[in-house]
């Protein structure tokens, strides 16, 4: 019965070895996310094999006393058959009102979706009108139902759901700078322009007669400009150059004329020192990449959180109708304790006792009233969560739970629990991938403290034709290679001081210090948060057996009583006041016992949640996305949860 807890508090001495196995837990945790690369691109199940298969973990595991462990905790809803059901006579009133039987063992064959109906209640169901008279419709629903319904139409969900797509899609903008660009240009110009120099005789020229510069060029040039992933820039085009000379001030003309010139250039711009290498040119890459995984973590995390929302909130649904059930049978019961004192009224019953009785009904008819619109509450609560057009919250439709929670011990161990939490976390994915980015931006801001130096390199083969003939031009320019142009130069940039860059890497160190020191802060919230639902589960359970306990020894009470009146005692005020506390004693039993079964159960979906393991728990798989399929609100696959065949019932 949950031995996993015993002993937590025990000690001082066994806390102080919890703590300091948490306390292991978590730096090992930290060494684990910060030995890799920076640039390092596995995907999470790597970095959590490293972390399982640390040095440290295992040996303060080990040094532990080992705590026998249970397999994964059946949560104990499931659909229900005909066969599955009987009638309780402290949960319902009505022999019409069908409500599961207590946990029955359960196979690892998953049970099928029972379908979801649409029913008029009737007065027998005990139907109530919600508001404005308008007709009250149940919905039989199931927690497998809720959560499935839960994963389609959830708005939290949706609305985290397009962060991951928003990341890749920045994550496609940071690799375009490595895309090839394709560049042209082309440019006529006409010169007519006057020139000191005149073209002719000066004996026969008139003095001061300007001479003319009058010419057509036409010069154009295309090519392929690519980023490279050690920072240089090559560019190759080719290009074209057409010159036809109309008039000459100096009194000739060219050779060749019209011409042609076309040439096959080559260019490499290359930094040396700051800006080579794959640590600045794809930087920008890797820290959208981590924003991407980031983004995921938080999804997974906000699906987590909805999830549980709803889960506590039908099993809220199932306390409600619970209440409703246990206060209807508290007024039954008490409207027979009446009718008896008004039957036996010209007897040894005075106006005082039936008084008495009528005062009870009138007050647990109140209670009632209050269980129903609690139900009411939860149902539109439910309903809110779920998010289905189906189940509209405009509508009168009240949502009726048809799993129970289960009342079975559950199994845990504290160390296994933490180091699961420390791996499993969201919170602490997104800090392990915050140092990373901590670890590129310091590498960056390193390789900004070097000076600028710039290699570049240029060659270029050039042809000439007459004519205008292009084409002509063109082959002169590959077959013999007769004009080659050649550059090379380098140049060089040293700030005196370097102050700037200093400081930017001071501060990327500081934040990345500030990261591991928040990790650890994460990890130690984390490790207090599984401490407490443990503690809370171990609660919460004692607190069911000891309710059971009291439901039973009332239940006991109120059948004395019962057969000391049908023996013939007198129905005195005493007595029949003793009479009407038992059966409002049963009745807080009951609800108390109902209510340690919600916060038990409750207790186990968020030590799930503070585990980070809820969706394995629930069988809930995020699918990658279909191919052009920007958004995530499709990924979610819900499987239902299994039962594991060691999980039974009382």
């Amino acid at each position: 019965m949950l031995k996993y807890l015993t002993g937590l508090e025990a000690n001082s001495a066994a806390s102080r070895r919890a703590a300091t196995v948490a306390c292991a837990l978590a730096a090992s945790v930290a060494l684990g996310g910060c030995a890799s690369s920076p640039f390092h691109t596995a995907d999470h199940a790597q970095s959590y094999a490293r972390f399982a298969n640390s040095i440290l973990a295992r040996t303060v595991a080990s040094s532990l006393p080992q705590v026998p462990t249970g397999a994964d905790a059946d949560q104990g809803v499931h659909v229900l058959d005909n066969s599955d059901v009987t009638h309780r006579p402290y949960d319902s009133m009505d022999s019409q009102v069908v409500v599961p039987a207590p946990y029955r063992r359960i196979t690892h064959r998953h049970p099928r979706l029972k379908p979801i109906k649409n029913i008029r209640a009737s007065a027998a169901d005990g139907a109530r009108v919600a508001a404005l008279n308008e007709p009250e419709h149940r919905i039989y629903l199931s927690l497998q139902g809720a959560i499935e319904r839960a994963m389609r139409h959830s708005l939290a969900i949706k609305v985290q759901a397009y962060n991951p797509g928003i990341s890749a899609a920045l994550i496609t903008q940071a690799q375009a700078v490595f895309d090839p660009v394709l560049f042209a240009n082309t440019q006529y110009n006409h010169t007519n322009e006057p020139s000191p120099y005149s073209p002719f005789n000066a004996s026969t020229t008139p003095p001061n007669l300007p001479g003319t510069n009058r010419q057509d060029s036409v010069s154009s040039q295309v090519g392929i400009r690519k980023l490279l992933g050690t920072g240089a820039t090559v560019q190759m085009g080719v290009g074209e150059n057409y010159l036809d000379v109309r008039q000459n001030p100096q009194g000739f003309f060219p050779t060749i004329n019209s011409s042609n010139t076309a040439d096959i250039n080559l260019t490499i711009d290359q930094p040396l020192l700051q800006g080579y290498g794959g640590v600045a040119s794809k930087a920008t890459i890797y820290l959208a990449q981590r924003n991407q995984r980031i983004a995921l973590a938080q999804f997974r995390s906000a699906v987590i959180g909805q999830v549980s929302k709803v889960e506590q909130g039908y099993y809220q649904l199932v306390g409600s109708y619970s209440a409703v059930k246990i206060q209807q049978r508290l007024l039954r019961d008490t409207l027979q304790t009446q009718k008896r004192l008004v039957a036996r009224g010209q007897f040894d019953v005075n106006s005082v006792q039936i008084a008495q009785g009528r005062s009870a009904v009138e007050q647990r008819k109140a209670d009632l009233i209050s269980a129903q619109g609690n139900l009411r509450t939860a149902s539109d609560q439910l309903k809110n969560l779920i998010n289905d057009p189906s189940l509209s919250l405009r509508s009168n439709d009240l949502l009726i739970p048809t799993d129970k929670p289960i009342d079975v011990p559950v199994a845990f161990n504290v160390a296994d629990a933490i180091e699961t939490a420390l791996r499993q976390r969201s919170i602490l994915q997104e800090d392990r991938q915050n140092i990373q980015r901590s670890d590129i931006q310091i590498a960056v801001a390193n390789n900004d403290l070097l000076p600028k130096a710039n290699l570049t390199f240029s060659t270029q083969s050039t042809g000439l034709a007459a004519n205008g003939s292009f084409n002509g031009a063109f082959n002169r320019t590959v077959n013999g290679l007769h004009y080659m142009d050649y550059a090379a130069g380098i140049t060089i940039d040293i700030p005196l001081g370097n102050r700037a860059a200093e400081g930017l890497l001071e501060q990327r160190k500081l934040q990345r210090a500030q990261s591991v020191t928040r990790m650890l802060e994460d990890a130690h919230t984390v490790m207090y948060q599984v401490k407490t639902e443990l503690r809370a589960l171990l609660t919460n359970y004692q607190q069911t057996q000891a309710y059971d306990a009291e439901r039973r020894a009332a239940a006991d009470e109120l059948h004395g009583l019962e057969i000391q009146q049908g023996a013939g005692t007198k129905l005195t005020p005493t007595f029949l006041q003793l009479k009407l506390d038992a059966q409002q004693a049963l009745a807080n039993a009951e609800l108390s016992e109902v209510q340690s079964l919600i916060n038990y159960n409750d207790a186990i979906v968020l030590l799930q949640q503070a585990q980070g393991t809820l969706l394995e728990f629930d069988r809930i798989a995020i699918a990658p996305a279909p191919l052009g399929e920007p958004r995530y609100e499709n990924r979610l696959r819900f499987l239902g949860r299994s039962y594991p065949k060691h999980m039974k019932g009382k």
